[in-house]
Formats: C-alpha cells, structure tokens, sequence
C-alpha cells in the first residue's frame, strides 16, 4: 500500500493479530495440558461429571483432552486490551462482554475456573504486547 492505515484500521489489524496469536497459543497449550472437561460434550469424551475423570493428561491430544485453558475465554480477552486502550470510553462494555462469557462457559459446565483464569492470562498477556508493539493511539 502507498498510504498508511487508517486508525480504525490499525485497530482492526492489531485486534486480529493478538487473536491469531492468542489461538496458536492456546492451541499448544491444550495439547501441552490434555486436561479433561467437566462435562461429556463430544465423542462421549471422559468428564467430571460423567465419568468422575479429572485431571490432566499431558501430550495426551485429541478433542476431549483440550479444556484448558479455555479457547474461547482466551480469545474474548486477546482483543479487550487492545479495544480498551483504542475505545477508552467503551471499558465497562468490555468488562460486561468478558464477564458475559466467563459466566457463561463455567454455568454451562463448558470449563474449569482454572480454565478460564489461565485463558484471560493467555488472552490479556497476548493483546498487551501487542499493544505495546503497535503503534495505537489512546482515545483522543
């Protein structure tokens, strides 16, 4: 491109690099942990509640050996630093959008509270840093 990206952008860019990021990571990091879900969801996969299996089966693989940390937890809070230093105005939406699904994935029964507490570590860790290496402006 001959012009430089526009603001909105910018923040477009850096939200979709920390979320490519924040997903290669957690990725490895499931197959690292091979942890077991609290419930049965697929492939009659071994749960909590099920099967009374719990624990982690490290460099186990497969579907149900990937609960933690939380995939989807991860990758609500990989754009939220980026947004909150971009929309500084729009923080409380940002807080309600995370709790929205924190709650939700653990009254599912989806996740582990370790789980999701590993994954916004592993999410707000990843959109820091590139906050920090990108050149994004605070709200004016």
């Amino acid at each position: 491109m001959e012009r430089p990206l526009s603001r909105a952008q910018s923040i477009g860019l850096a939200c979709s690099i920390t979320f490519i990021a924040t997903n290669l990571i957690t990725n490895q990091l499931k197959y690292a942990f091979g942890r077991t879900w609290p419930e049965t969801w697929i492939e009659n996969n071994p749960s909590l509640i099920q099967n009374g299996v719990f624990g982690f089966n490290p460099f186990h693989g497969g579907p149900g050996f990937a609960s933690f940390p939380s995939g989807h937890a991860a990758a609500v809070c990989a754009v939220m630093p980026v947004l909150w230093r971009s929309y500084a105005h729009l923080r409380p939406i940002y807080v309600a959008c995370v709790a929205v699904v924190v709650v939700g994935l653990i009254g599912a029964n989806y996740h582990f509270l370790s789980d999701i507490l590993s994954a916004i570590f592993v999410g707000v860790s990843a959109g820091y840093v590139t906050t920090r290496i990108s050149s994004l402006k605070m709200d004016p």
